[in-house]
């Protein structure tokens, strides 16, 4: 192997080693982003149940991460009971745009999910 040969291997060698990217890993939920999920995720039923009794039947969806909680109340201080308020828009199939903007009103607490109120918007 001459010179020239044994440069240009060296220099490949070289860029190689240092090319090489190092593992990457998506970022863990913080534990904040994982109480939020699970938070939602016990009122999906009872909201579920509530646009049910509202249209008729079970044919509009929602996206649980989509899912806006706007206000949060205790019923009593230092109580275990919450008034929740929260907004979904609604639609029908996967690519249809958005059918109406659901807000409902919960109450949460050690008895279960109970909406008390809904609200709806139909959007353009």
């Amino acid at each position: 192997m001459n010179k020239q040969s044994r440069l240009i291997f060296c220099i490949t060698f070289i860029c190689l080693l240092f090319s090489t990217t190092g593992q990457v890993f998506a970022n863990p939920d913080s534990e904040q982003q994982i109480i939020t999920d699970a938070f939602k995720t016990t009122l999906v039923k009872a909201i579920d149940d509530a646009l049910v009794g509202y249209y008729g039947k079970r044919y509009k969806s929602f996206e649980i991460h989509e899912m806006k909680v706007k206000e949060v109340h205790r019923m009593t201080p230092s109580g275990f009971g919450f008034i929740v308020k929260v907004q979904v828009d609604t639609f029908e199939g996967p690519h249809e745009p958005p059918y109406g903007r659901e807000t409902l009103t919960l109450e949460v607490g050690p008895g279960g999910v109970f909406v008390t109120k809904l609200e709806h918007k139909d959007l353009p």
